[in-house]
């Protein structure tokens, strides 16, 4: 047998309705990674994701995401997906909530993304600079490729900057893409089993 992808409803990663709650993985993550993994990927509580929070809803009576979270470590552990692997999932789906706590701030050629490497003021604790560092980009091309488009005409390369409301769609574009990519990377992986 194998998995195939009907729909994936990428809109929820960044919107759900009113009493909707993004996808279980994040909530699980957020309840159920230990101190040392909610360090290390700069987690938050649930409340302080905006593609978490938006929705009114965190919690749902008689789910328990922390021992959710469990399940699936066991889970990937049971399709011999070992730690390193697993690690890395999950750096992503954290680097995906902190993406969603990227602000925008008019500039004088567009917008600039809070924390980028402009803020003086910022520390390491930036939205911006912890997405960067989880998906393992550089702090100002991450902050770039969301405030700047590139195009490229008869060779010659243009670039755009983004008003800030284009670069949190473009963020967001974003943010449903790379779970899009490793919902059918992990496909990929069961379909191999």
């Amino acid at each position: 047998a194998r998995i195939i992808p009907y729909l994936l409803e990428k809109s929820r990663v960044v919107f759900q309705a009113p009493d909707e709650r993004n996808y279980h993985s994040f909530y699980a993550l957020c309840y159920g990674a230990d101190d040392e993994q909610r360090e290390a990927l700069g987690l938050l509580d649930v409340e302080s994701f905006a593609y978490l929070n938006q929705s009114g809803c965190t919690t749902v009576e008689g789910i328990d995401d922390a021992a959710d979270y469990e399940t699936v470590r066991q889970a990937l552990t049971f399709l011999e997906m070992d730690d390193a692997t697993q690690a890395a999932v999950w750096q992503l789906m954290a680097a995906i909530l902190h993406l969603g706590n990227v602000d925008f701030e008019e500039a004088a050629d567009g917008s600039r993304a809070v924390g980028d490497e402009s803020d003086a003021d910022a520390d390491e604790h930036t939205p911006l600079r912890i997405a960067s560092r989880l998906l393992g980009i550089g702090t100002q091309k991450l902050a770039s490729a969301l405030t700047i488009r590139t195009n490229q005409i008869r060779g010659e390369v243009f670039k755009v900057p983004l008003k800030p409301d284009q670069a949190y769609s473009l963020r967001d574009s974003l943010a449903k893409a790379l779970y899009s990519k490793l919902f059918d990377w992990l496909l990929g992986v069961l379909n191999t089993k």
